[in-house]
């Protein structure tokens, strides 16, 4: 007997499948102008979003965020004058490592205890002030020679500091005014002046609070 012979096998499309098949070779030939739209409307509603939280690091980099810095180790000394019983400091370097300028890191101590070693304790790690950014500290009468009692500033020892001190009460010691730091970005490299906007932080002498208010246009030392 002959063989039958064999029939050839027939299928059809799946009408999903030819879809899909044909909006790939659209994406194959290029985007279309309906895509382009969508993609430019989605690009500037991002762009939207985004300024405001750009603007707000650029907030946290700048003066501002070296203010908040030193309000913050201000009150940290306050209470921590309060906390020991006795006297809190701010400290503001008068020569940095690396030839950065001068006043633009700071650091929380307190004197020592009976029971402690030495003439000063560190209360919190060095803090650096953003890039750029300096405190003013002509106006502080107030220094101290940390040589060895504190914790080393990158690789070099604290030296000489300009400070704030507060009393075991949290307010600032001896003094009947209240004490105003200027916080803003130098004008020149090798000038102690500001430029810009810049903040003032006025500590009051008897709850040794810190008030900061922001300037318009820097000035002189």
């Amino acid at each position: 007997m002959g063989r039958a012979p064999q029939q050839q096998e027939s299928f059809r499309l799946d009408p999903q499948l030819r879809i899909a098949s044909a909006a790939a070779r659209r994406r194959a030939s290029g985007f279309t102008l309906l895509e382009v739209l969508i993609a430019v409307a989605l690009i500037a509603v991002m762009s939207t979003l985004l300024v405001p939280s750009m603007r707000g690091l650029m907030g946290i980099a700048g003066p501002r965020g070296g203010v908040n810095t030193v309000a913050s180790a201000v009150e940290q000394a306050r209470l921590s004058a309060l906390e020991s019983g006795v006297d809190g400091y701010v400290g503001f370097p008068e020569d940095l490592p690396g030839g950065d300028d001068p006043y633009s890191a700071v650091i929380v101590f307190r004197e020592a205890r009976e029971d402690e070693d030495g003439d000063y304790v560190a209360v919190s790690r060095w803090m650096r002030l953003p890039r750029g950014i300096f405190v003013d500290a002509s106006g502080l009468s107030g220094s101290v020679s940390a040589d060895g009692a504190l914790p080393k500033l990158d690789s070099a020892p604290a030296g000489q500091l300009r400070v704030l001190r507060f009393d075991r009460f949290g307010k600032l010691y001896s003094s009947e005014n209240e004490q105003t730091l200027r916080v803003g970005e130098k004008a020149e490299p090798e000038k102690d002046f500001l430029r810009g906007n810049y903040f003032e932080l006025a500590v009051q002498p008897l709850t040794g609070r810190a008030i900061i208010t922001e300037r318009t246009g820097g000035g002189a030392r």
